[in-house]
């Protein structure tokens, strides 16, 4: 299989077939990091409904299909790579995690903030910019 085969296949998964390949990654990654630079975790256990519901309501608005999807398979995964985490449930409710990068997306302005948007819609925070 050639390497866009591959990422067509990637593509076209299921999430828990995504995590279960990430995951395998991670564990590559940390066979090899011999002096222990970086932590590793797993994915949390998959999200509820009713957690779902709750941060939609939070949030005020639905979120994005694929990230919901995928929050039904891993309700966030922190050091997803090295110091990148996926939000949970928890960080979309209000967490130091999500006041950080609502800081630093406040340091964007208007302009630049809803180009942002527009590529994540939603994935990841909501789909507006904060003060």
């Amino acid at each position: 299989m050639g390497n866009e085969e591959t990422i067509n296949s990637i593509e076209n998964s299921s999430w828990k077939d995504k995590i279960a390949v990430m995951f395998l990654v991670q564990n590559e990654i940390q066979r090899l990091d011999k002096s222990g630079i970086w932590k590793y975790y797993y994915p949390e256990l998959a999200a509820t409904e009713e957690q779902l519901a709750a941060v939609e309501a939070h949030l005020g608005h639905k979120l994005d299909k694929d990230y919901r999807d995928f929050l039904l398979c891993a309700n966030g995964w922190k050091g997803f790579i090295q110091t990148i985490n996926l939000f949970g449930t928890g960080d979309l409710m209000g967490s130091s995690l999500m006041d950080y990068a609502m800081t630093m997306l406040g340091i964007l302005d208007d302009e630049k903030c809803n180009s942002i948007f527009r590529v994540f819609k939603g994935r990841i925070i909501a789909d507006r910019c904060y003060p």
